[in-house]
């Protein structure tokens, strides 16, 4: 017999309809594509740095060459594709939320149905009495618990970003793409040295040396430069720069890909919460009456 404190769990496709989850897939499959097309381009395109060999042979300098072009439109349309499935799926889960066990939101708020991300608790107590005032109360509690506003800084919230660049979509592309050289266990070349001598182990320069910060790189900037006591007849490198893609949020800058990463997380530990009265990985707590304030 099920124990009367124990949360009520809700099982999409039998509580409410799939059409959340088959959003959230939809913003999976459109993260791959957008992985996949970011890859291709890494892989495919004009790999490898032009080499500059000093007059006295003694050195030779690896630096930028020139990349095809990037599809960045490309990839923005496809980004804002995923942030508005994953916005749509927080959406339908809410107007799933409210028709619960039949329950019918009140007309006037039928259009005001939007999954809330909520700042302030005062926005919260604003919301909830309107559209949704139809959600059980014990389910109301849960979506009170994953509200961005008790975490600070709020603004940094994941949920507040994904709704804030879904929203700055609508009126412009997102995505800067640049090349970047962070590691230098990256750094890879052939070189012979006149005579085919091999290079000594030491002597009065070091054998390389890092000319990069790590910030994005421009065609012709020096990468890093090798240094010989004995001439060099030739050098060269297949070296490829990896891409950074960013997209821009007022003043912060945030990477796509660990950006993705985190909003699929904390998807996933949403739903789970909504469905389950339960944090993931905390099966002893259960979002009670005093947790909504």
């Amino acid at each position: 017999m099920k124990n009367s404190d124990e949360p009520r769990v809700l099982r999409p496709g039998e509580d409410y309809s799939l059409w959340p989850y088959m959003k959230w897939a939809r913003a999976q499959q459109l993260s791959g594509q957008l992985y996949h097309s970011v890859n291709m381009q890494s892989v495919s395109s004009r790999s490898g740095l032009d080499v500059e060999i000093a007059q006295d042979k003694l050195s030779a300098t690896f630096l930028v060459r020139e990349a095809a072009p990037m599809p960045v439109h490309e990839w923005s349309l496809l980004l804002g594709d995923v942030l508005h499935n994953y916005r749509s799926a927080l959406d339908a889960l809410a107007w799933e939320l409210a028709h619960l066990d039949g329950r019918q939101p009140h007309p006037k708020h039928v259009r005001q149905l939007y999954f809330p991300i909520c700042i302030s608790k005062t926005e919260w107590d604003r919301k909830v009495k309107g559209p949704f005032a139809s959600i059980p109360i014990d389910i109301r509690r849960r979506l009170y618990a994953v509200q961005p506003f008790h975490a600070e800084p709020v603004e940094e919230g994941i949920l507040v970003i994904l709704h804030k660049l879904d929203i700055a979509d609508k009126h412009k592309a997102q995505v800067k793409a640049n090349a970047v050289v962070r590691d230098r266990s990256t750094c890879r070349y052939s070189f012979r040295l006149e005579g085919n001598q091999p290079m000594p182990v030491s002597g009065d320069r070091p054998a390389h040396e890092w000319l990069t910060d790590g910030s994005p790189v421009r065609v012709g900037q020096p990468i890093f430069k090798m240094n010989s006591p004995i001439p060099i007849e030739w050098a060269e490198s297949d070296m490829p720069l990896p891409l950074k893609l960013t997209v821009e949020l007022g003043e912060s800058e945030y990477e796509i890909f660990p950006l993705l990463e985190m909003i699929e997380g904390q998807f996933g530990a949403t739903l789970h919460i909504l469905n389950t009265g339960r944090p993931p990985g905390q099966p002893d707590r259960i979002y009670g009456p005093l947790e909504e304030g």
